[in-house]
């Protein structure tokens, strides 16, 4: 086995995206394809509920049962738009681990159809399900709890209730770390896979947490920068279509209509969102092949 180095697992997708420029620049295409029609198929289903729910996410302090009620008005064009898009992003995540474990199979962008590309829907799926029924089950026990505790004190209530949220935050950061071995192994084997891989990340999970904080730390700034040269464009567009620039918080809130999307502004803010999804998904699937070399098992 390779020995798992922390800093070179969080550089390895700024590497394939130097290497490969134009197969990343294809699952940039790719997701912004599968992104922009499930927010299409969203808005048509629940697109006057979106602004509420924006709304209540951003709210200082946010307020729990607001953010419940909105996300339950969202949710049927939340999930029909999901289903939509989930299968691309799934064809983009077999291409990046076909790039890094078969880098030979670079016709058309390493992009296919097949089981591999079957077998990494099935684990998006599963583990999306996983960690969302962990967190509601959680929460409904933070929620008790809290309550309980401030009936006796308000201000107790209030810290036990944000103790236990953030404590559930972690708890799945840490699965997700821990399980990280699931996504290369499932395409190797074309089979999804999930809890078989915990065991492999044994006694590596602080290591495997500080790589994929370092390449999030990354991409945290190159985010930035692309935002930058995206807000700039996205000025431009405003002032060339004879609009000012305190227009633009206008044009890039949650659409209602799904001609909305098809805007200059929003839809360039979608093509920054995919170009910054592939990058995030190539680096951060880097530092899950790293490990996967260096931990798993040969054959």
């Amino acid at each position: 086995m390779l020995p798992f180095a922390p800093w070179a697992a969080a550089l390895a997708g700024f590497r394939l995206v130097r290497e490969r420029p134009w197969a990343v620049l294809a699952w940039a295409g790719v997701i912004f394809i599968g992104r922009l029609a499930g927010l299409a198929l969203t808005t048509a289903i629940s697109g006057p509920f979106l602004p509420t729910l924006d709304a209540a996410v951003n709210a200082s302090p946010i307020n729990v049962q607001a953010v419940a009620v909105a996300y339950q008005n969202v949710a049927p064009g939340y999930l029909a738009g999901l289903a939509l898009a989930l299968p691309f992003f799934a064809v983009v995540f077999a291409a990046v681990f076909r790039a890094y474990l078969q880098p030979q199979e670079r016709r058309a962008c390493y992009l296919r159809l097949g089981v591999r590309e079957a077998a990494v829907l099935a684990l998006i799926v599963g583990l999306n399900l996983v960690v969302m029924v962990g967190l509601s089950f959680g929460a409904a026990l933070v929620a008790g709890l809290s309550s309980l505790v401030a009936q006796a004190d308000a201000a107790s209530g209030a810290a036990v209730e944000a103790a236990g949220l953030a404590g559930l935050i972690f708890a799945g950061v840490w699965a997700v770390v821990r399980l990280c071995l699931a996504w290369p192994l499932s395409f190797q084997t074309g089979r999804p896979t999930l809890f078989a891989t915990w065991g492999l990340t044994r006694g590596h999970g602080w290591s495997l947490a500080g790589a994929f904080l370092m390449a999030e730390g990354l991409m945290v700034v190159v985010g930035m920068l692309l935002f930058a040269i995206c807000a700039t464009l996205a000025g431009v567009v405003l002032i060339a279509s004879g609009q000012t620039l305190d227009q633009l918080p206008d044009a890039l809130r949650p659409a209602i209509a799904v001609r909305e999307l098809f805007e200059p502004a929003p839809l360039l803010f979608s093509a920054f969102e995919a170009v910054l999804l592939t990058l995030s998904a190539a680096t951060l699937q880097g530092v899950a092949v790293s490990a996967y070399r260096a931990l798993a098992p040969r054959g």
